[in-house]
């Protein structure tokens, strides 16, 4: 964290479990309090994967009706080709 430019101890860090974060947060900021919540569920077994590939399904059904067509998609090619653009337009090289 400090190499990525974190000067001053975080009022709050938040992580999945892993204790290598905790243990990197005690050793930076040895002085911080440290409060433990563990939610724990659990589900028996990961499902089938015709049952996973049905989930997704779904939940792509549910995202695109929040998507919005892309405009531009032409310009996608020149944007891979590094092309620079300032306000929609192509920069032109100086």
């Amino acid at each position: 964290m400090k190499f990525r430019g974190l000067t001053k101890a975080p009022k709050l860090a938040v992580c999945d479990g892993a204790l290598g974060f905790q243990n990197a947060v005690d050793e930076i900021w040895g002085q911080l309090k440290i409060q433990r919540c563990w939610f724990h569920k659990s589900t028996k077994g990961n499902g089938s994967s015709a049952a996973s590939v049905a989930m997704a399904f779904k939940l792509c059904l549910q995202a695109e009706k929040n998507w919005r067509r892309l405009r531009g998609f032409k310009q996608l090619e020149l944007v891979a080709k590094n092309i620079i653009f300032v306000d929609g337009e192509e920069k032109k090289a100086a």
